[in-house]
């Protein structure tokens, strides 16, 4: 099956793949937020340069670079990628934002409720971080937990993500959708880390960039050639293949997370897992409150095992997820299809 016709509705999977990759981005940060029982992250017992929640960012770079990029190719209308966008990522950021500072953050707070809400911090964390400046820090929130008092550490990802759609919708207009530029630019980008040897903007965080911009410019290339690339096992077999015989330390990585992020998206087009039904799309969600979720679990329950805190924290997790997609995010993508829908009339009759 040619990627053309994975992507039509119907022929992947990719919805129940992302809760998959979320889940595992709560996995992998259990070893860091409720370190226990000798407790080893499962990847990392593999392949040491990275763990599971690490491994499950690069899969979903690489699979929003192939929606996201073919989403813009069926568009082609900058107004409505860009309010689509909006709308489904600023939501759902927002609602954890808000909730994190507001409730989350004075319960769980060493100072008293009206010590904290007297306090700026809330007001700066929602304002910087809504605006992808990330915060990262409430005044006494989860300070005694293990990793010392960060909220959300998930986030740091969004406004990555965000700039590489910027990169992306640029280089399509200006090129004027063309592939030759588009292909050349993007691999560019892919092979940048090979020349780079600092972190981008002087921080140890930074330097994940390189797997994600590799990651997400992979997926767009995909969907560039959706009508040649097949989606079969061959895929993620050749980026293996690189990564096991690529001498470049950097671009070896980069191979490795390509193959699996590949294998991710070959096996959400098998017949059996096509069957698994997803009504709701999560996985944002999950993505967004796995985190915070796992602190307070952490803050109440100290003494259980890393596997029950991660049991706990994903029971926890999906209810509010699914909330969160429910009345926050859906609502907010039905908006985008109507401010979409109604353009599109506009112009049809001006």
């Amino acid at each position: 099956m040619y990627l053309s016709e994975y992507l039509k509705r119907g022929n992947n999977n990719l919805d129940l793949a992302r809760i998959v990759l979320a889940l595992m981005v709560i996995v992998g940060h259990s070893a860091a937020l409720h370190p226990r029982d000798g407790w080893i992250d499962p990847v990392s017992l593999f392949f040491p340069f990275t763990y599971s929640g690490a491994l499950a960012v690069k899969g979903f770079f690489l699979v929003s670079g192939i929606l996201v990029a073919n989403s813009a190719m069926d568009k082609k209308d900058i107004y409505s990628f860009l309010s689509s966008r909006f709308l489904r990522i600023f939501p759902g950021l927002l609602f954890v934002v808000v909730i994190t500072a507001f409730i989350i953050g004075p319960l769980f707070s060493t100072l008293s409720i009206n010590e904290y809400l007297r306090t700026i911090e809330p007001f700066k964390y929602v304002a910087e971080t809504i605006t992808m400046r990330v915060n990262y820090f409430l005044p006494g929130v989860f300070t005694g937990n293990a990793d010392g008092g960060s909220v959300n550490g998930s986030l740091w990802t969004i406004p990555y993500e965000v700039s590489m759609y910027c990169v992306m919708i640029g280089l399509f207009y200006l090129s004027g959708f063309n592939k030759k530029i588009i292909t050349s630019a993007s691999l560019l980008i892919i092979f940048s880390p090979v020349f780079m040897s600092n972190p981008p903007m002087g921080s140890t965080i930074s330097a994940e960039i390189y797997p994600l911009q590799s990651c997400f410019f992979t997926g767009v290339l995909f969907a560039i050639y959706k009508d040649k690339l097949k989606v079969n096992l061959m895929l993620p077999f050749i980026f293996a293949l690189l990564y096991m015989s690529i001498k470049n330390e950097i671009m070896m990585y980069i191979s490795f997370y390509i193959s699996f992020a590949s294998f991710v998206v070959v096996i959400s087009g098998f017949s059996f897992i096509k069957k698994i039904k997803i009504k709701k799309d999560i996985s944002y969600g999950v993505y967004l409150w796995g985190f915070p979720v796992q602190q307070s679990i952490s803050y109440m329950f100290n003494d259980i095992s890393t596997l029950s805190h991660i049991m706990l924290s994903i029971a926890v997790t999906i209810p509010i997820a699914y909330f969160s997609f429910v009345f926050i995010e859906s609502p907010a993508i039905n908006l985008s299809k109507k401010i979409i829908k109604h353009k599109s009339e506009s112009q049809a009759h001006p």
